[in-house]
């Protein structure tokens, strides 16, 4: 038996039932208003935390089951969204892939040309900043300038 699967048809009926009292439909998402962790609705069923759109899954598929490996991936990016035209199911790498694909992955900067302050990345004026992630040269040298010269006041002053 998977982790997520119902077999017990009463069982199914029941939470079917509070699955639809905890549904506010708009014209493109369904939105669970029951309990949310995270972002992403929950339910209990059975004794064990189940997020929502996973329910919806389990519902709304005649299998009545998620097979091992595999998770419940929403097309419309709302983790509260319950509608099963927007859920399908996909890997960890699948969903990783969307997320790439869509602009949401932590590697979204790596494709940025410039800094925040228009400089340009060119291998000349981009270094490693603490974290593994890039850091800018030119802006790197304006803010020890501006740190020195803020140092350079405080020892005047004191």
């Amino acid at each position: 038996m998977s982790t997520y699967e119902i077999q017990d048809p009463m069982l199914g009926e029941h939470y079917t039932a509070l699955f639809w009292s905890r549904i506010r439909r708009t014209p493109s998402c369904w939105l669970w208003t029951g309990n949310a962790q995270r972002g992403y609705g929950r339910l209990k069923v059975a004794g064990r935390m189940l997020r929502a759109h996973r329910l919806s899954w389990l519902i709304h598929n005649t299998a009545r089951r998620v097979p091992d490996g595999l998770n419940v991936l929403h097309h419309c990016d709302n983790p509260l969204c319950v509608n099963p035209a927007h859920l399908f199911l996909g890997t960890c790498g699948d969903n990783n892939r969307d997320r790439a694909a869509k602009g949401r992955s932590r590697n979204q900067n790596r494709d940025k040309t410039q800094c925040l302050h228009g400089h340009e990345f060119t291998p000349e004026n981009t270094g490693l900043a603490t974290g593994g992630g890039r850091r800018c040269c030119e802006c790197k040298r304006v803010e020890g300038r501006e740190y020195m010269r803020r140092i350079r006041r405080e020892r005047r002053a004191a």
